[in-house]
């Protein structure tokens, strides 16, 4: 929960999968800006109540939670299809704007 994962590389991050300890079951309320990030945890951050807000220091971040600084957060809304997009064509080295649309339509339109 609160989490500032500005600029991290989720790539590698394991997202509900059982028998695992370091595994994410939550994004409540975190901050994805600028992260890069796998398709499956995009799949998983799309059902997930996220920010991209550029406060990108731990200090600032503690301070706006702390503080109630006003964020919108979403569960894939504009915002976080511009970074799932962004995301998906770092992972997969690709500039083919058809792959991310049939990927997203395959796994993010249910």
């Amino acid at each position: 929960m609160n989490c500032n994962f500005a600029y991290a590389d989720l790539t590698h991050a394991l997202v509900g999968v059982n028998g695992y300890t370091n595994t994410l079951d939550t994004l409540w309320c975190c901050n994805l800006f600028g992260a890069t990030a796998s398709p499956d945890f995009i799949k998983f951050a799309s059902r997930e109540l996220v920010a991209f807000t550029n406060i990108v220091s731990m200090e600032q971040w503690r301070h706006s939670v702390t503080n109630g600084a006003v964020m919108i957060y979403q569960r894939g809304g504009p915002e976080f299809m511009n970074w799932a997009s962004n995301a998906f064509s770092i992972f997969n080295k690709t500039n083919d704007s058809q792959a991310w649309l049939n990927w997203r339509r395959t796994n993010l339109e249910n």
